[in-house]
């Protein structure tokens, strides 16, 4: 966005927020801090807010409810589990082995990666489905809260609306992304 629109926005949580006044110093600093988010997004985001909250938001509860509102809540991985579940119904332990079957893909990247990382066959196989659940949901929300933070954080933020679930096909740069996001939990960073 422009300064002069991140100035708007400040001004918005000023006049709202009204009680203390914001010093000068502040209102530059969160100029400054606003201004790698879309105006319109981060705009929907600080009315969301203005209408909850009673007090000033901090610069990272506006960062968040702009992601928020380009791309969504953060699927939980009971629901992606789900993506898994039908999947496996559908295509079973070889999915390219059959005739005339449709290609594994899933909508989510995430869930892919934590298929991938996990193993298609041994998902399949599997004769303790509570473990795998409790496993990939593990996985996937460490992973689903890493990308949000990349989100909120500006080191990944999404070009469209929908943000990584629109994306049907993993490109090279977010699989990489997630295969070193997916590393990282396993050896026990979250």
């Amino acid at each position: 966005m422009k300064p002069q629109e991140s100035a708007e926005l400040v001004t918005m949580l000023a006049v709202m927020f009204d009680r203390p006044p914001m010093p000068e110093a502040k209102v530059r600093m969160y100029e400054r801090l606003l201004l790698d988010l879309d105006f319109e997004t981060a705009k929907a985001g600080i009315n969301h807010l203005m209408a909850t909250s009673k007090f000033l938001p901090s610069i990272a509860e506006i960062r968040e409810e702009a992601v928020t509102t380009k791309v969504g809540p953060v699927r939980l991985g009971m629901e992606a589990w789900g993506d898994v579940v039908e999947a496996i119904r559908k295509h079973g332990v070889y999915p390219s082995l059959m005739p005339g079957a449709p290609k594994l893909e899933f909508a989510d990247p995430i869930v892919a990666e934590c298929v991938r990382v996990m193993g298609w066959r041994e998902l399949c196989l599997s004769e303790n489905d509570m473990a795998d659940r409790s496993r990939f949901c593990d996985l996937y929300n460490g992973l689903a809260g890493r990308q949000r933070v990349n989100e909120v954080t500006g080191r990944q933020l999404p070009e469209k609306a929908g943000g990584l679930r629109e994306d049907a096909r993993l490109g090279h740069q977010t699989q990489a992304n997630l295969s070193a996001l997916a590393a990282g939990i396993g050896k026990g960073g979250a």
